[in-house]
């Protein structure tokens, strides 16, 4: 693997794992999603911290919820559409984490278009 392959896989799986990351933040604790918005993801301890926060929080709905009965179910958020890109690429476009990133957007989308979510 070259110098320049190997940045942009770097680059590529930390995008998708920031997703998560943010998808977790917006779902479940607002202070930690301000937080990220001015993050250095440059520094290693920062990503760390960041992790560990995420980590944290799906471990705490995943004990309230073992069963996937309730809260838990919200963690598929984005996944429905995500499966549907992946598929629709055959599975060589995006990594898991981008094609979710892209089916949080297109889920947003249709709650808003159904009136069930505000732009604003």
């Amino acid at each position: 693997m070259t110098l320049l392959s190997w940045k942009r896989f770097l680059l590529v799986n930390s995008a998708a794992g920031i997703a998560e990351v943010v998808k977790m933040a917006v779902m479940f604790d607002k202070a930690f999603f301000v937080y990220l918005q001015g993050a250095d993801f440059t520094q290693v301890e920062t990503v760390k911290e960041i992790i560990g926060k995420s980590v944290t929080l799906k471990a705490s709905v995943v004990s309230q919820d073992e069963k996937e009965a309730g809260i838990r179910a919200v963690l598929n958020y984005g996944h429905t559409f995500g499966h549907v890109v992946e598929n629709e690429t055959a599975y060589t476009t995006y990594l898991h984490g981008e094609a979710v990133a892209i089916g949080i957007v297109m889920a947003n989308a249709l709650a808003i278009e159904l009136g069930l979510f505000s732009a604003g």
